[in-house]
């Protein structure tokens, strides 16, 4: 720039600054300086011209060297060839700084040639030279020979002037693996002791020796992956810059810096030992894989003598166990190292970050391999313990025919559970393992085969061209454990057997123990619901006669039955869910099957039974209902017969009481309720009790009034009135009392007694043959007339044959009823008519034979009427009125009159009576004591009113006896032996009324009284 600005000030360059030119080449700016000095200093021409002459010397000589270079190009064919060109190329640049362009290119263009020529051959040699180091294991010499070429288009790549962005981090790039030599054989040092100490270690089987030894190879190798990461990134550096500036100028050579300096850094693809990289990576692959093979050596000895079991001796001989233990213990733990040496490759990254050790597999998965072979030799050997421990455990765990409790059930199974977990999870994991160990065996074979191909390919290669790594080779290929897997295979399979058949055995106990648990369950609760079905279909216990009825209890039952089903099917399906674990073994073990269709069978009959508990439930709902408007009505008809009680309509009174008890039996028919029929039993027995004593009060006095009347009746001869009467007391008396009023039963006799001597006197007009019967009387009648007018006529014959037609007439009606007063009266006077001396005669004797017969009982009748006809006859006969008297007292037809000592006697009795009331206060013994003392007194003195008032007086204290309703049950069985007796079921019939009976309440019923004289007499 300050030449430029004297030239363009006008002031030309001093000759130092033209000789300076000269220095430069820069010829043609000199000699254009040259000549302006001459012009501006003539006086140094000579000075100037000396400049001249020696730029045209220099001129003259790169034209001789041109010529040379033409000759080489032209006529030198040796392989020193690129070389002088190279040279001479390089002379001519030093001789003219500014060429004619022609000149330039001509140069540029041989130059270019011949250095690519050289450098590239300079490259072969360094790469060929550096590779050779390598794998003669001068592995820092060989990083020496592969730096030597990063001076190759080293300046023209400087000359290139690129940006900063581009030159600084090449040059960084440059200085980090110049200094890289230096550095190797510190940290390879480090790296060869702990790797030694190692797998001395590992060929001792000194597992702890063996990883104190690695944690030093881990960090001995760690900083040696540091040192050859760094070179990795240097190369990268080199990589990436080639390849973006490679992207600006696609005539950017591989053979130019970038493009050279990146393999000698990394190496070439085709030569693994190549590159500093590659001196790097030998030695560590050196070191790194007789780690690895010693740990694979180590670990597959460990192996085979693990795998050595004696299968005979499985389950029962702990110190063989041992001693394979030991043996998979190692293998265990140096496959885990193994690992841990695999890892290092971990540590090696690319020049991108990524890591080296990625591509690393087949190695990991053998010793992940090996360690799950060594775990499956723990677990065979546990599996052996837990087998044989098993074993004796369920020997001494008998499965009972039937569970005494759900907590016994669930106690066993569970336990049964916990044994076939065991026995599955051990068949799982021999599963497992069978499969991992025919995946590695195929695995390997695949492995095996891919070597024989491989090694077919490469037989005709270099040995270092079969290399795909530096150094050594380092397959990623499965290790050899072919000859093990099958010997482990066998005892996996003996394990494997046993577990399954020790599942299968128990799978079988537990499908039998849910069947037998589900049918178990099944038949309690079909029970249950017979139970249930029972109560509402109603219970028939041995004393009783009717079936009650239990709907609510049965409802209630079907509900928590119905409740009790849901839980314990959910239970039974998730006990049969919990089953399916085992239906592998259906076709092998017959319990299972079993036990399960039974289980099945039980779930499935659980529905039907819930759907019946259901329909239950709702015929109870509509049965209660029932029984509640039984109650209802029972309710209403019991305040009913209250209020007629009140008002004194005891009939009504009986009526309502009595619909009560039969509604109350009616609710008891649908629902039995001990509350309700004890309470109905003892509220509608006070109220009948209440109604009898009340009613009896009256009873008392229309029951006097009635013997009265009967009394005076009888007095005056009216026998059927006094009947009547005595009838009406006797029925009256019965309304509130069951036993007979003895006053009526004497009364009643008496007059039954004159009855009976009337019987047959006359023919009622409801007779069946009082039509007949009264045209012959009256026919008699008839003759009679016309022979007692022919014998006022003197016809005395013809008034005999009529008189004796009438007879006859009489005769044929006395056949039927021979003690017809009418009748015999007209025989006497038709006798009398025909012959009266002969009659008086005959009177006379029929009054001797009467007064003998009466005392005849079976002529006591006819005597009597003959009698009381004779009387009718002539009235005045001596001593018959008197001896008629005589016999009606005798036979009790008259009250015989009462004499003074009948009279003492009577008051004597009624006194007693008395006395006895006035102590007795509502002691009913002694009140019916003194009741049969009054009855005594008023027989002997029919007129004993004292005694007829204390009678009715403690009559009435004693209140009606008569039970107006049964009980619950018995009128329940009243109706029973209702039924069976409308059936003809007598015997039936009877048994139901004696056990009626047996009740001293029972015997005061009126209507079971009835009905037993009504069954009595069909016996």
């Amino acid at each position: 720039m300050i030449f430029g600005q004297s030239a363009i000030a006008g002031k030309g360059l001093s000759l130092p600054e033209i000789d300076a030119l000269i220095e430069q080449t820069d010829y043609n700016t000199a000699l254009t300086e040259l000549s302006t000095y001459m012009e501006q200093h003539p006086k140094d021409f000579d000075a100037a011209q000396k400049r001249v002459d020696k730029i045209i010397k220099a001129r003259r000589d790169y034209s001789v060297l041109a010529t040379q270079l033409l000759d080489v190009l032209a006529n030198d064919i040796s392989d020193q060839r690129s070389e002088r060109v190279l040279a001479l190329c390089t002379q001519l640049e030093s001789l003219e700084k500014y060429p004619t362009e022609k000149n330039l290119q001509f140069i540029k263009k041989a130059k270019s040639a011949a250095q690519y020529n050289v450098y590239y051959a300079r490259f072969i040699q360094i790469m060929t030279d550096g590779a050779n180091l390598v794998r003669a294991e001068k592995y820092i010499d060989g990083a020496n020979k592969f730096r030597e070429g990063f001076v190759l288009y080293r300046e023209e790549f400087d000359d290139m002037h690129y940006a900063d962005s581009v030159t600084r981090p090449v040059h960084q790039a440059v200085d980090e693996l110049n200094g890289v030599p230096a550095q190797m054989q510190r940290v390879m040092d480090a790296c060869q002791l702990a790797a030694n100490e190692f797998i001395k270690a590992v060929k001792k089987e000194d597992v702890a020796g063996a990883k104190a030894a690695f944690t030093r190879v881990h960090t001995a190798f760690s900083q040696y992956a540091q040192l050859r990461n760094r070179v990795a990134s240097a190369g990268y550096v080199f990589k990436t810059q080639f390849a973006a500036l490679h992207e600006k100028d696609e005539e950017l050579s591989e053979v130019s810096f970038l493009g050279l300096a990146q393999r000698f850094a990394l190496g070439r693809a085709s030569d693994p030992d190549s590159g500093i990289l590659g001196a790097l990576d030998a030695y560590w692959n050196s070191r790194v894989e007789p780690m690895k093979t010693a740990v694979h050596d180590t670990v597959k000895k460990n192996l085979i003598r693990a795998v050595q079991i004696d299968d005979e001796r499985l389950y029962t001989d702990g110190a063989k166990f041992s001693s394979q233990q030991v043996s998979a213990v190692c293998a265990n733990d140096f496959s885990h190292i193994g690992g841990d040496v695999q890892q290092l490759y971990a540590l090696l990254k690319n020049g991108d970050g990524t890591t080296v050790g990625d591509s690393f597999h087949e190695y990991a998965a053998s010793m992940q391999f090996a360690i799950a072979l060594s775990d499956g030799i723990f677990a065979a050997v546990r599996d052996s313990d837990t087998i044989a421990r098993e074993n004796a455990v369920l020997a001494t765990r008998e499965q009972p025919e039937r569970f005494d409790s759900e907590a016994a059930f669930t106690a066993f199974t569970d336990a049964q559970f916990a044994s076939v977990r065991i026995y599955e999870a051990i068949n799982a994991r021999t599963r497992q393992l069978a499969d991992a160990l025919s995946a590695e065996l195929v695995r390997e074979q695949d492995a095996v085969s891919q070597a024989k191909a491989e090694a077919e390919r490469l037989t005709l290669l270099e040995e270092t061209a079969k290399r795909l790594t530096a150094g050594v080779t380092v397959l990623d290929s499965p290790l050899d454990f072919a000859d093990i897997i099958p010997t482990h295979q066998k005892t996996n399979q003996k394990i494997n057997a046993e577990a399954a058949a020790r599942a299968g055995s128990v799978w079988s106990s537990l499908a039998l123990a849910g069947g037998a648990e589900g049918q178990k369950r099944l038949a309690d609760f079909q029970a249950r619901f017979a139970a249930a079905q029972k109560q509402y279909d109603g219970i028939v216990t041995d004393d009783e006669a009717v079936a009650k009825k239990y709907p609510r209890e049965a409802m209630a039952a079907a509900q928590k039955l119905n409740e009790d089903i849901a839980k314990n099917k959910t239970q039974l399906v998730s006990y049969r869910a919990s089953l399916a674990d085992g239906a592998s073994y259906r076709a092998t073990e017959q319990g299972f099957n079993q036990g399960v269709n039974q289980l099945d069978e039980a779930i499935a009959a659980l529905d039907p039974i819930t759907l019946n508990g259901t329909a239950l439930i709702a015929n109870a709902k509509v049965q209660l209902q029932q029984a509640e408007r039984a109650t209802n009505e029972a309710t209403l008809r019991y305040n009913e017969a209250v209020a007629a009680l009140k008002n004194g309509r005891f009939e009504d009174a009986r009526t309502a009481l009595q619909r009560a008890r039969t509604k109350y039996n009616e609710s008891l028919s649908y629902q039995e309720s001990d509350a309700l029929r004890a309470s109905s039993d003892e509220q509608l027995a006070a109220l009948g009790a209440d109604i009898a004593a009340k009613e009896n009060e009256i009873v008392v006095r229309e029951v006097r009034e009635l013997k009265n009347r009967a009394k005076n009746a009888y007095y005056a001869g009216n026998f059927e009135e006094a009947e009547n009467r005595l009838t009406q007391a006797k029925t009256r008396w019965a309304t509130t009392n069951v036993d007979d009023d003895q006053e009526i039963t004497n009364l009643l006799a008496m007059v039954t007694t004159a009855l009976s001597m009337k019987t047959g006197r006359t023919i009622p007009p409801t007779a069946p043959l009082y039509p007949e019967m009264s045209q012959i009387l009256s026919i008699a009648h008839q003759y009679y007339s016309d022979g007692e007018a022919l014998m006022k006529q003197g016809k005395r014959s013809e008034a005999t044959k009529v008189l004796n037609q009438a007879k006859e007439k009489l005769r044929s009606l006395q056949l039927v009823y021979p003690l017809n007063q009418e009748a015999s009266l007209l025989t006497l006077k038709i006798d009398q008519l025909i012959d009266p001396q002969s009659f008086a005669e005959l009177f006379a004797t029929k009054v001797a034979n009467a007064k003998n017969d009466y005392k005849t009982a079976s002529k006591r009748q006819q005597a009597y009427t003959d009698l009381l006809d004779l009387y009718e006859i002539n009235p005045s006969y001596p001593g018959l009125k008197q001896l008629i008297y005589d016999v009606e007292i005798e036979i009790g037809v008259r009250q015989k009159p009462v004499d003074n000592s009948a009279l003492v006697k009577s008051k004597s009795l009624s006194d007693q009576a008395q006395k006895i009331y006035a102590s007795a206060g509502r002691n009913e013994e002694k009140l019916r004591s003194a009741l049969t003392l009054l009855d005594q007194a008023i027989e002997l003195n029919p007129n004993n009113d004292a005694a007829m008032l204390l009678k009715d007086r403690i009559q009435t204290s004693i209140g009606g006896k008569a039970a107006v309703v049964l009980s619950s049950a018995d009128e329940a069985m009243y109706q029973k032996a209702i039924q069976e007796l409308q059936k003809n079921n007598i015997i039936t019939a009877n048994a139901l009324v004696e056990q009626l009976l047996q009740k001293q309440t029972n015997r005061r019923s009126a209507k079971v009284l009835d009905l037993q004289r009504r069954v009595k007499a069909l016996l």
